[in-house]
């Protein structure tokens, strides 16, 4: 498996965490009934709690992309090596 300390080697600047800092849900100061019952400040009392202002759906996108993006640096990383490979194998050739 590729490490991210070999991704940086190739010249690639990856942020230094996988972890990002989630979309919080909404919070209207003001007038809690307002807010989403997901954010723990919301007083109204219908029996919903499920995310009412996207931050759920938004974070999901965001995850399942940089989960994309990795799997493509990986999918690129594993390539470079490949190729590496295949170049030390005709250097080998050649000079022998």
């Amino acid at each position: 498996m590729t490490t991210i300390a070999d991704i940086e080697a190739l010249g690639i600047e990856l942020p230094k965490t996988k972890e990002w800092t989630p979309i919080p849900h909404l919070v209207i100061e003001d007038d809690n009934w307002y807010s989403c019952p997901v954010s723990g400040r919301c007083i109204r009392d219908d029996g919903d709690n499920r995310c009412n202002c996207g931050a759920d759906s938004r974070n999901a996108q965001v995850t399942a992309m940089r989960d994309e993006l990795l799997a493509v640096i990986e999918r690129l990383a594993e390539e470079v090596e490949r190729l590496e490979d295949e170049n030390r194998s005709l250097a080998k050739a050649v000079y022998q």
